[in-house]
């Protein structure tokens, strides 16, 4: 049965796709690619002034500007969103999937190398950007300083720990999949998609397949300083299958009836609101899991 209960769902990344604010970002990224060139300026004609080995603070210097990079880089992303967005809408208002989310008709993949790829970069970037305060710590120790900065170095370890974990789920199952059996789907019909990875199914003990509906929200601080973006589940079916009905299976249909109601995706508001659909799947050691975004709009 579907429970209707709103409950938060903690530790998820927003998937939101809003495309406003990209000027914002681009402003915003300057001071941080005006930042590296300054200090590497300053070290260069004072290198005398300098109170560390000048390698480390050309290092550190780059690290603002490839930062700046990030978020113009995101920024511009935005911008551009935002434009193509807006024809889309223009063009094709009773059709609002096409302006709403990069949509494939066909479904949807994981890419378990690209992840990789991009979690190991950041955990680089964010090892570089410690360097320099470790070395500084190296050489005068300071005890509050020692445990600020431990933490962050206790978190850069989890990040590692909870990466290498993610690559050997990929090694071991691949890439999880869904298949759409049309698109869009729409509010008060029947919601048909097809579930996989690589190998068969019964090597699961059992599969959990999870459709929900996730409103994000924005919670900001009691300064008011400061705002995160949460989760928060209004609507969700869940169903098992048991290794009876894996048996042999390298797919996995499921079928469910969607609720009518203010229940259409809108990835590109902010804040975001979309379905999705989870797939887990329980095995000894290493667990099977994977989130996909299903297109399901409302008529009209």
């Amino acid at each position: 049965m579907p429970t209707t209960d709103a409950v938060d769902l903690t530790g998820r990344t927003p998937r939101g796709q809003a495309a406003s604010g990209g000027g914002c970002l681009m402003v915003f990224s300057l001071p941080f690619l005006a930042v590296g060139p300054g200090i590497a300026w300053l070290v260069t004609t004072n290198p005398e002034g300098a109170n560390a080995p000048l390698p480390v603070i050309y290092g550190f210097a780059s690290l603002f500007s490839l930062a700046g990079l990030f978020v113009f880089i995101s920024g511009l992303k935005a911008s551009i969103r935002r434009y193509r967005n807006t024809r889309q809408r223009r063009a094709h208002p009773e059709q609002p999937w096409r302006a709403d989310y990069a949509w494939d008709e066909r479904g949807d993949r994981d890419r378990p190398f690209a992840k990789a790829v991009s979690g190991l970069v950041g955990m680089a970037f964010f090892a570089l950007f410690l360097a320099p305060f470790n070395w500084f710590l190296w050489m005068e120790r300071h005890p509050i300083l020692i445990i600020v900065v431990g933490i962050f170095d206790l978190l850069l370890i989890a990040g590692v720990g909870f990466w290498l974990y993610d690559i050997g789920r990929s090694l071991k199952y691949g890439a999880g999949w869904i298949r759409y059996e049309k698109f869009p789907f729409f509010l008060g019909e029947r919601l048909d998609v097809r579930l996989g990875c690589r190998g068969r199914l019964d090597r699961f003990e059992k599969v959990i397949v999870t459709v929900r509906f996730v409103r994000e929200r924005q919670s900001t601080s009691r300064q008011g300083s400061s705002s995160t973006t949460l989760c928060r589940q209004h609507w969700a079916e869940r169903l098992e299958f048991d290794p009876r009905v894996l048996r042999g299976a390298s797919d996995l249909p499921v079928s469910i009836e969607l609720p009518a109601g203010d229940y259409a995706t809108r990835l590109s508001d902010t804040p975001a609101r979309y379905w999705e659909v989870e797939m887990q799947g329980v095995a000894p050691g290493i667990d099977f899991e994977s989130r996909f975004l299903v297109p399901v709009y409302a008529r009209g």
